[in-house]
């Protein structure tokens, strides 16, 4: 997944597959730009994820996100 942070490390919103990829291997149709004091953070996730939405899914991402 990739996951965008804001400038205090909040995770703001995320998507399936990660920006670096190939543009061919990515599962994305769509990139996404960080706005000035946003970061990118690409990682892996357990397939469990897919199954969560909203709030459970941003904080399960929280922790995976080295600071």
């Amino acid at each position: 997944m990739t996951v965008v942070t804001n400038v205090r490390g909040k995770v703001i919103a995320c998507v399936d597959g990660h920006v670096s990829s190939p543009p061919k291997r990515r599962k994305m149709t769509a990139t996404i730009i960080p706005e000035k004091g946003q970061k990118l953070h690409e990682i892996e996730v357990p397939g469990s994820y897919a199954k969560l939405e909203g709030l459970d899914l941003l904080k399960s991402l929280a922790k995976r996100i080295r600071r």
